[in-house]
Order: C-alpha cells, then structure tokens, then sequence
C-alpha cells in the first residue's frame, strides 16, 4: 500500500535546504591528495567500528561464558543438575524450554538455525517452450540469436 503524502500546508515557510548537500564533490573532481586524505579518513573510521564490533561480539562472548545466574528456579534447577552450567548453556535450554512449552515458533526457527539445520529453499522453473535469447548492440541490423535452450525438450 502506497504511502499517502502529507497535505502541504499553504502557509508553512518554504523548507531550507540540505546545507551538506551543497559540499558533496565526485571523487574525480578533486586532486589525488585531497581523494587520499578523504580516503584514508574513511578506511580509518571503518577500522574504528570493525574494532567497535569486535569488541562488543568478544564482550557478548565472555558474558555467554559466565556462570550461570541464579534466582531464576529453572535456572536454579539446572544448577543442581549441572553446577559448571553457563549463560549461554542456560538460554539455549530455556529457548528448547520455551519451544516446547509454548510451541514458540520463533525460538524453533532460532534452535533450527543455529544448528546448521537451515531449510533450502528450492525453486522448479520449468519452460514449456524452447527459448531463444537476442541481444542487440547500438547500430546492430543483423543481430544473431546468442542462447537457445532446448535442453528441455528431451523431458
């Protein structure tokens, strides 16, 4: 469903514009130092947010190897059963929990996925009729046909 616009208002003030628009410039258009300073700027804010990343996925790693904490009496339960039990031991318990409890559908398709269990996804297209492929060129009178499948009339 498309988007309905917004009614504009008469009397509103006309919208400024973008003033960082006006600073864009092609690439081409400076001079190689400027591209390389620009460039290089870039390549080390990417460094920033790969480390940034890094940080966090090594940060959200330690945590999942914690201990698991108790208070929670499936938590607790669990302990009993398995004193070296980690966080990340006891999510994937509550989520196999969770998904047969309640049927979560979510936590299946978490569970299914993490184990490498992703459904392939196939799609049968089958032409009926042989194909013939014609690609023309600019000043092309004579194009000759490029692709023919009749590999599908043998079935």
């Amino acid at each position: 469903m498309p988007r309905k616009k917004k009614p504009v208002d008469p009397n509103a003030p006309p919208r400024k514009p973008n003033p960082g628009i006006k600073n864009l410039r092609k690439f081409n258009e400076m001079s190689p130092e400027e591209h390389r300073a620009l460039s290089a700027k870039g390549g080390k804010r990417t460094a920033e947010l790969y480390t940034q990343r890094k940080t966090f996925r090594e940060v959200l790693e330690w945590a999942l190897e914690l201990p698991a904490v108790s208070g929670n009496p499936d938590v607790d339960q669990l302990k009993k059963e398995f004193p070296n039990l980690s966080n990340r031991d006891a999510m994937v318990i509550s989520m196999v929990a969770e998904t047969i409890r309640n049927g979560n559908a979510k936590a299946f398709k978490e569970l299914r996925d993490t184990t490498g269990e992703i459904p392939v996804q196939m799609v049968n297209v089958k032409n009926e009729a042989p194909m013939e492929i014609t690609i023309r060129t600019l000043g092309d009178d004579d194009a000759l046909p490029i692709a023919t499948s009749d590999d599908d009339e043998d079935e």
